[in-house]
């Protein structure tokens, strides 16, 4: 998405920009909307978390796919028993997390040991037969 950005010499716009917006760290995201009002000050974090799929990036559209996403949590199994571990790992939703077995980052769904702190991603399951 082409989002506009205020060159960092512009120091005064900058510095307005901050005081209007509560504006704390650089760089930082914040969605207007066609009427300028402000949609989000969460920017940053919206993007990184749901990626263009939470566009136009108001609240209604955010509550969609949470809704979207405990309904994909509902049809899961709860817990479940894998090889590379001695606890039971339950169905959690993270919104990051890093998988214990590959490595990677994860978000939403993990398979988790709270006695442990170990997650899982999905695909990284291996139940006994």
């Amino acid at each position: 998405m082409p989002w506009l950005a205020i060159p960092f010499k512009e120091e005064r716009t900058r510095q307005d920009l901050c005081r209007i917006f509560d504006i704390k760290r650089i760089p930082e995201l914040v969605f207007l909307g066609p009427d300028s009002r402000v949609i989000s000050t969460n920017g940053r974090a919206i993007v990184s978390l749901y990626g263009p799929k939470a566009f136009p990036f108001d609240q209604s559209r955010i509550e969609e796919l949470e809704a979207d996403l405990r309904e994909q949590g509902d049809r899961m199994p709860q817990q479940v028993k894998d090889l590379k571990h001695k606890h039971i790992l339950k169905l959690d939703m993270a919104k990051a997390f890093v998988c214990d077995f590959c490595g990677e980052h994860g978000r939403f769904w993990a398979f988790s040991c709270n006695m442990c702190n170990y997650d899982l991603h999905l695909t990284c399951i291996e139940e006994p037969f």
